[in-house]
């Protein structure tokens, strides 16, 4: 079932700098149409850590439940590091679907040194892209079989600067009516 949209709040996962944190809540205010609020930086446990390298996305998530309440908003934790989810060596991001949170890592979206100075642009569309991707997670929609859509399945970063921050009619619709039923 679709759930109906609430307000966001983003909590930075470690040491996301502000302005990354400001400038991405102006973009899911504008993708949503919904207010975006800040929480205070969350420290990462160690626990979540799956190697040197990797955090565990699911228990990042398990912290964010047990440390916020999620009645009536979704929470977004951005960490500026890598991820791996059950069955993946690494993921983008990863949501409790049609639950209350959400998590997006940094670490594999950001540019390669060859990205001809887009770097700061090019970031902030990928975060925005795999952010809208698992706020829909968090309402419910499921991957999208439109290659454009947001809420299709990225195996790549290419997969994400394709499809682009935007969902398709079919999943805009899902998430207006969800709203209209309120």
């Amino acid at each position: 079932m679709i759930q109906s949209l609430k307000p966001i709040t983003i909590i930075p996962l470690g040491a996301v700098p502000d302005s990354f944190v400001r400038t991405l809540a102006h973009d899911l205010e504008s993708a949503f149409g919904v207010d975006v609020t800040r929480a205070p930086q969350m420290r990462v446990n160690h626990g979540a850590k799956m190697d040197a390298q990797r955090f565990d996305a699911n228990a990042l998530l398990d912290m964010i439940i047990a440390q916020r309440d999620c009645t009536d908003i979704i929470s977004l934790g951005v960490l500026d590091g890598d991820v791996a989810a059950e069955g993946l060596s690494f993921a983008f991001g990863e949501a409790t679907v049609g639950g209350c949170c959400a998590v997006v890592a940094l670490e594999r979206l950001r540019p390669s040194a060859t990205s001809n100075g887009a770097g700061m642009d090019l970031l902030r569309r990928r975060v925005l892209t795999v952010a809208v991707h698992e706020i829909g997670h968090v309402l419910g929609l499921l991957h999208c079989p439109t290659r454009s859509c947001a809420m299709y399945v990225s195996s790549t970063v290419q997969d994400t600067d394709f499809k682009g921050p935007v969902l398709c009619a079919e999943c805009s619709t899902a998430i207006a009516g969800a709203q209209r039923a309120v």
